[in-house]
């Protein structure tokens, strides 16, 4: 597993930003690598965080036992939080849903805690199609495998602005 942090000021307050890739094949091991994540991003030097934003390729469906693991310590999924809103978009040949794929199923997640705290809003989160013509040279069984894309995953952003 790998993380990494990234701190940035706006408006004076501290935002900080996770990112990791946790193991794609064993769901014990993304157990001890969410605990071993969540202990270091819990840590005292992150103390002068007014927000903090984990994402990543969780290789995890939301519904596992480690991504509840993150929001019982208080993250919320962007996803689930915005996509009934309105504020979620995708393409037609992977429409939005509660589980919009970001490969066969999602996986890349992003999950915020404390943003409601004066420090960001999500303008919008968005699954661009990324996909180019010709046809895929590797396929994954889904309704989108038309074109040829620059990863395995579908490309997942969140747009936030700050909040006065």
């Amino acid at each position: 597993m790998s993380a990494i942090e990234m701190t940035l000021s706006v408006n004076s307050k501290n935002i900080c930003y996770f990112a990791t890739h946790l193991d794609w094949l064993s769901e014990s091991n993304r157990e001890l690598q969410v605990n071993d994540l969540l202990s270091w991003m819990g840590s005292s030097g992150f103390g002068s965080c007014n927000a903090k934003l984990l994402l990543g390729d969780m290789n995890s469906q939301d519904y596992r036992r480690e991504m509840g693991d993150i929001r019982n310590v208080g993250y919320t999924d962007v996803w689930h939080s915005y996509y009934a809103s309105g504020k979620c978009i995708a393409y037609p040949d992977n429409p939005v849903a509660r589980e919009t794929r970001t490969r066969r199923s999602r996986l890349d997640m992003i999950y915020y805690k404390n943003i409601t705290s004066g420090t960001l809003g999500v303008n919008a989160c968005q699954i661009p199609d990324t996909r180019v013509p010709p046809a895929a040279i590797e396929t994954i069984g889904t309704s989108d495998d038309d074109g040829t894309r620059p990863s395995d995953h579908n490309f997942y952003m969140v747009t936030f602005g700050s909040l006065q």
